[in-house]
């Protein structure tokens, strides 16, 4: 998974609502590109690349990385950055690719795009902006980037981030080896639900 140069948007994310800025990129650079215009913000058409991003360009440390930019390199890039990197696909909905678990100060969001044999990274420019379009509130709502709930405010989120962040962010699921077997041993916790369904229905 790595993205390329530039793709439109899906029609249904065109909006400038959405908060989205695709940069119209014609090199393999298009999450660089992303990251520049989240540190130099421009307000006349965006989506363009200047001459003043080439060189802003070269005040981030992309060493060692190569492009286009794939899952593998997001860690290093945070690191030799001091950024989070949280990365989101769509395919009639949004998901989460990669949720950073560094601690810096700063963050940028991208949405991870495909078109045939072609990807593309695309800057979300308001992340909550992005997700309200895919429910039916039309009052602003405050999304968690790792579970995608919404909530009414601000406060909220932040109370729960600490504990999604300990079920989604840190804890995993030991499989058990290929060829093995996994036997259920709580006979006790059987819930005898056909023999209540029945009773249920006795006249």
């Amino acid at each position: 998974m790595s993205g390329s140069s530039y793709l439109p948007l899906p029609k249904e994310l065109r909006n400038p609502m959405k908060g989205l800025i695709n940069l119209q990129n014609e090199d393999e650079k298009c999450f660089l590109w992303c990251h520049v215009r989240h540190l130099n913000t421009e307000k006349k058409n965006p989506q363009r690349i200047k001459l003043t991003d080439k060189e802003f360009a070269k005040k981030l440390d992309y060493s060692g990385i190569s492009f286009p930019v794939s899952y593998k390199d997001y860690n290093k890039i945070e690191k030799q950055n001091q950024i989070n990197i949280n990365v989101f696909g769509y395919s009639s909905f949004i998901y989460p690719i990669h949720i950073s678990k560094e601690k810096y100060k700063d963050h940028i969001e991208v949405l991870y795009t495909e078109e045939g044999e072609k990807s593309h990274y695309v800057y979300i420019q308001n992340f909550n902006r992005l997700m309200n379009n895919f429910t039916n509130h039309k009052e602003t709502k405050h999304f968690c980037m790792r579970c995608l709930h919404c909530f009414s405010r601000e406060d909220l989120l932040e109370k729960h981030s600490p504990d999604c962040f300990e079920l989604n962010g840190t804890q995993k699921i030991d499989m058990p080896k290929p060829g093995s077997k996994v036997y259920f041993k709580n006979y006790h916790r059987k819930q005898p639900v056909l023999l209540l369904f029945m009773l249920i229905l006795k006249p």
